[in-house]
């Protein structure tokens, strides 16, 4: 995501932070072969596809492992607006990462919005699951998407 960014800002990156391990990092293997090794292991272990394991752990590393064992049958549900994520995945972002806010799930907890998926069926959605993990009410849920749809347009614009 950071390469996007810096190409679409004509920049370039000024710190190497290949020397700076993050928690998904550790334990992560370094080949190709080693991480499809993995990948197909974990797949079968959790009987969900090598494409979304292998999704799972580009996105959050070896907290992917997590991840699958926290809600293997929500995983198996691929959200019908956005079917790169699943239920199960977005729960634990909601329940693991912070999330007081929709605008928390899909712009600082996730790329979801950097990524240009915030529309309005993705939104109210995310709200559905968000909302059963925190408690919010139809309207809350429906505030939530507004306020993420206009602070998307006025960035937007």
């Amino acid at each position: 995501v950071t390469d996007k960014l810096l190409d679409a800002l004509d920049a370039t990156r000024r710190k190497n932070i290949d020397e700076i391990p993050y928690s998904g990092a550790v334990g992560f293997p370094e080949t190709a072969p080693e991480q499809a090794a993995l990948i197909g292991k974990t797949a079968a272990e959790h009987q969900l596809g090598e494409e979304y394991v292998g999704l799972l752990f580009s996105r959050y590393g070896m907290e992917a492992v997590a991840i699958l064992q926290e809600n293997a049958g929500g995983l198996a549900t691929p959200l019908k607006s956005l079917p790169d994520y699943s239920v199960g995945e977005i729960a634990w972002i909601v329940d693991n990462e912070c999330v007081g806010h929709l605008m928390d799930l899909v712009r600082r907890r996730s790329v979801i919005a950097l990524l240009g998926h915030a529309t309005e069926d993705v939104l109210t959605e995310l709200a559905v699951i968000a909302g059963e993990c925190l408690g919010w009410d139809a309207d809350r849920r429906k505030r939530e998407v507004a306020e993420v749809l206009a602070e998307v347009r006025r960035a937007d614009s």
